[in-house]
């Protein structure tokens, strides 16, 4: 009951301390829209950047640690093993550490593994980060270890990944989306509802926004794209971060993807469960997909 009670008191005073800032931000709207946009692009791309766990550390620790130039400065990450490259992007708030399930069953199959820090996140530099970042760091990871057999990517990094796939930076062949962040357009109207001072506000922000990411309205609607590279999207239907219909948009809209949905496993714990893990390793060395989707299909896509 203790545990429960912390848990509602934080929650009460994250939701207040949102409630007065956007508050504040709306009343700055009205006196000064163009820095109040200015400082709001900066507040919603603001990071996080959490402690790795102890087995995380020691499974990085076996692999080999480079550098590499990116949008925000260096960029570090690791490599595993030798072979075809699978390059694995974590999501926002989140490190390359979260992606260390996935090394071993890689790297036995002859392949080798690339993890890297997005911009503002781990041990890469930069406070702040957005989609458009994601997108940038792909190129020059790429540039360094070559072509892409696949890539596996969680949440908001899997729409990076698409944006860098669809501007030709990465050209994978197999792609895994892991909780896909499918419509970052859509945290972004929300933001701009919550934050602005109105119509005419919400749009200076966009424009701001959009400047400095570098991106229009449609390159921040994934399932728009379409891409042709054969796709397994893996998403829990208990997720409550990112809702299981941003990857089933993703799975109906794409013409060689299939939707795996798993039950119970939320955001970041299907990152580590030994069947979602094993149903992308098998799909990146073998093309494998799953028989038939956890819980029953929730997309058009077909299942060969």
């Amino acid at each position: 009951m203790r545990d429960e009670a912390r848990t509602k008191k934080s929650t009460n005073v994250r939701s207040n301390t949102y409630r007065l800032l956007s508050g504040a931000f709306r009343t700055w709207g009205r006196v000064a829209p163009e820095s109040a946009s200015r400082a709001m692009v900066s507040l919603m791309g603001r990071t996080v950047r959490g402690k790795p766990s102890t087995r995380a550390r020691e499974v990085l620790a076996t692999g080999q640690r480079f550098a590499v130039d990116g949008p925000t400065g260096q960029l570090t990450g690791w490599t595993f093993g030798t072979g075809p490259t699978v390059y694995l992007a974590h999501g926002w708030n989140g490190r390359a550490t979260q992606m260390t399930a996935f090394v071993p069953g890689i790297v036995s199959a002859g392949f080798r593994a690339v993890l890297y820090d997005q911009p503002g996140h781990g041990e890469s530099a930069g406070r702040y980060a957005h989609v458009g970042l994601f997108a940038a760091a792909v190129g020059p990871v790429r540039d360094l270890f070559g072509p892409a057999h696949a890539v596996i990517a969680h949440s908001l990094g899997a729409a990076g990944v698409a944006v860098a796939q669809k501007r030709g930076d990465l050209d994978a062949r197999r792609m895994v989306f892991v909780a896909p962040s499918s419509r970052p357009i859509e945290y972004v109207r929300a933001f701009a509802r919550d934050f602005a001072a109105g119509p005419a506000h919400e749009d200076r922000f966009f424009r701001e926004l959009t400047g400095r990411v570098g991106l229009d309205e449609h390159d921040l609607d994934v399932p728009a794209f379409a891409l042709p590279a054969a796709t397994l999207v893996i998403h829990d239907r208990r997720d409550d971060d990112v809702a299981i219909d941003a990857g089933a948009a993703i799975a109906d809209r794409w013409p060689d993807a299939t939707l795996y949905a798993t039950e119970g496993l939320g955001h970041t714990q299907i990152l580590r469960d030994p069947e979602a893990v094993g149903a992308a390793v098998d799909f990146v060395v073998h093309g494998s997909r799953p028989a038939r989707p956890w819980g029953g299909p929730l997309a058009s896509a077909s299942i060969a």
